[in-house]
């Protein structure tokens, strides 16, 4: 968010009000404070709310009237709030009694990325006479949440209320993406007669504000109309929607989804009002149903979190026509998971494609072979085509090429590359949730390393760490370190002192775990500002501030009798076989401009330094035999 200094500077407002609650939704609270002193105002003008509960929410509508002076006017209209929550935990305590004989209420506020509402939404659900069925307290952050724990929660109710989304959207949201898994079916919730499944407008959930007891008013409505006076109770679901299901009239007790199923108001619409165009019924055949799984479900395409689709309650259009292989393409970032799989992001099409089209953003993943990848040396491949979402309204992801980019625990983290028209370095750091399938910007709480393509990444999970090296803008290379603090969310430049390798770029780095928390950063060759190197260097990053992380030269304890040493190349590839003392470094392909352009300059070889913490490590040139890659 950018705050208009020449407008505040102008304007002189005597307060400002803004949020530290929801970094996304707003400017943060230093950035306003920022922009009060850059117009000469000073951060005592603002007056920042951070409420994450129901009772905070009043609290803030307190601290208002007393900013403003209007002490009377704010208790006044906290004490009609208040008096109406307390006439809702009135008839909730009639109707449902104790907190055991509540149902269990699954709150969700996004479908893609899966999410579970957090802040004042578990509070809202609490007062409205509900338990939290994924257990969250009121004030916890909302979280990212597996099909595992949904599917598993033992709902009896469902209330969606998709973030920036009405009811139809949020509806929209659920046929794409929640209805079509099967074992969601299974929840009571889905099981009852009617199902308790619900969409409504996030106006009355999103916002701290006095709608809060809206939202506990319209909760309450839904789980406890009987409880509540028919006025309230219609006033309060107006615009909210149901799922209403129909199972074939031969068929099995509903334990698999129903026949049909659609969306529709709970309450009759206004004359003169058009209703949203309900979806067609759904026919779900029962014989397909055991072999229904997600990997088969139909591909969606990315959705906007915000804005819903122009009929949001149509079915979705038919996915385009999906490759069964990632199309021809060079400078792509090829990345291995905890899991096993192999992910492959962007990258550079082919030259047929026009120069500003030929930068790349797609996501694929290739999983091991059924027997392991150490029996099969040459896999006939099996591809999968993620479709990916992205978060809130957020443009993401960047098409880029040689980039940067490495598996962080459940993400994957992009950094740097160049343009989709490969003339622009970039910064642009990414995450991809790689459960969900969600693209995010990596929001941080100071600026990124300036831009560059084709640096390197390297993911410590010990210490929780990205460790970015290298790379060049198109007039410079890099030899600078940062590290990116992925619990702190805070990048910090490291090894600063200038003992180090001289500046690159087209590297090849690995992280060495060597055991007893000893971590080091191995960089192999690159090109610098003599040609390609041949360089083996080594940065001790295994504690300490970033800052103090020193590096070493990295040579052979002892070499082959004939001192075999790999050529010098870059834009080559690296990796780690095992891990401690006994780990190996392999370093395959590249090219050094020295030998000729073209062909000629492709280093097609793969060489093995191995052990890395042995008193004899030694370089191994491979003997290639069988199937091998081709020269690249």
């Amino acid at each position: 968010h950018t705050v208009d200094v020449a407008w505040l500077a102008a304007a002189r407002p005597a307060l400002v009000l803004t949020q530290d609650t929801c970094a996304a939704c707003d400017a943060a609270e230093g950035s306003v404070h920022a922009a009060l002193r850059a117009a000469g105002l000073g951060p005592e003008r603002a007056l920042t709310l951070r409420p994450v509960t129901v009772a905070g929410v009043l609290g803030s509508v307190r601290r208002l009237g007393a900013a403003l002076g209007e002490e009377a006017a704010a208790e006044a209209t906290a004490a009609r709030l208040e008096a109406r929550l307390a006439a809702v935990e009135r008839a909730v305590l009639a109707s449902a009694g104790e907190e055991a004989a509540r149902p269990r209420l699954l709150g969700l506020e996004s479908l893609f990325p899966l999410v579970a509402s957090g802040q004042w939404l578990p509070d809202q659900r609490a007062r409205a006479g509900a338990r939290d069925a994924l257990g969250d307290e009121p004030g916890g952050a909302a979280r990212l949440v597996s099909w595992a724990e949904v599917e598993g929660c033992g709902a009896e109710a469902v209330v969606l209320c998709c973030c920036g989304r009405t009811a139809a959207g949020a509806a929209a949201e659920a046929e794409q993406h929640l209805l079509s898994r099967p074992a969601v079916w299974r929840l009571p919730a889905l099981r009852a007669r009617p199902p308790r499944l619900f969409v409504v407008d996030h106006a009355a959930f999103s916002r701290p504000g006095p709608r809060v007891v809206d939202g506990v008013e319209t909760l309450a409505a839904l789980l406890h109309p009987a409880a509540l006076p028919p006025a309230l109770v219609a006033s309060a679901t107006a615009g909210a929607m149901r799922l209403v299901a129909e199972p074939e009239a031969d068929g099995p007790p509903a334990l698999l989804p129903p026949h049909q199923w659609r969306f529709e108001p709970l309450q009759p619409l206004e004359a003169g009002v058009a209703a949203p165009a309900p979806a067609s019924p759904t026919a779900m055949p029962e014989s397909s149903l055991p072999t229904l799984a997600p990997s088969s479900l139909p591909a969606m395409p990315p959705t906007s979190m915000l804005a819903p689709p122009p009929s949001a309650l149509s079915p979705p259009p038919p996915a385009p026509a999906v490759a069964s292989a990632p199309a021809v393409r060079s400078a792509a970032s090829l990345v291995h998971t905890d899991d096993g799989r192999l992910i492959v992001f962007g990258g550079e099409a082919a030259a047929d494609e026009p120069r500003e089209r030929r930068g790349l953003k797609d996501v694929w993943s290739l999983g091991a072979p059924p027997s392991g990848w150490a029996a099969c040396s040459c896999p006939t491949p099996s591809w999968e085509a993620w479709q990916c979402g992205a978060t809130a309204n957020e443009d993401v992801p960047t098409a880029r090429s040689n980039h940067a980019a490495a598996a962080c625990g459940g993400h994957l983290l992009v950094f740097g590359g160049w343009s989709a028209g490969g003339d622009v370095p970039l910064a642009h750091p990414e995450l991809l949730h790689l459960e969900t399938r969600c693209w995010t910007h990596c929001s941080t709480h100071n600026a990124p390393p300036p831009p560059r393509g084709n640096p390197t990444l390297a993911y410590s999970p010990a210490r929780h760490l990205a460790v970015l090296y290298g790379g060049w803008d198109g007039s410079k290379r890099f030899d600078d370190v940062w590290c990116l603090d992925m619990e702190a969310w805070r990048w910090h430049r490291a090894a600063t002192a200038c003992d180090g390798p001289s500046p690159r770029t087209d590297h090849a780095a690995v992280l060495w775990d060597a055991g007893g928390g000893d971590e080091r950063l191995l960089v192999f060759g690159g090109s610098t500002g003599r040609g390609s190197s041949d360089e083996l260097w080594s940065l001790d990053c295994s504690g300490g501030e970033p800052a103090r992380w020193r590096w070493a030269r990295f040579g052979a304890a002892a070499t082959a009798a004939d001192g075999a040493w790999p050529p010098p190349r870059s834009s080559h590839a690296a990796a780690l076989a095992g891990s401690g003392p006994s780990a190996s470094l392999v370093v395959v392909g590249g090219q050094d401009g020295g030998r000729g352009g073209g062909p000629a300059g492709v280093v097609a070889d793969a060489w093995v330094l191995s052990p890395l913490g042995g008193a004899r490590r030694t370089w191994s040139r491979l003997d290639w035999r069988g199937t091998f890659p081709l020269q690249r």
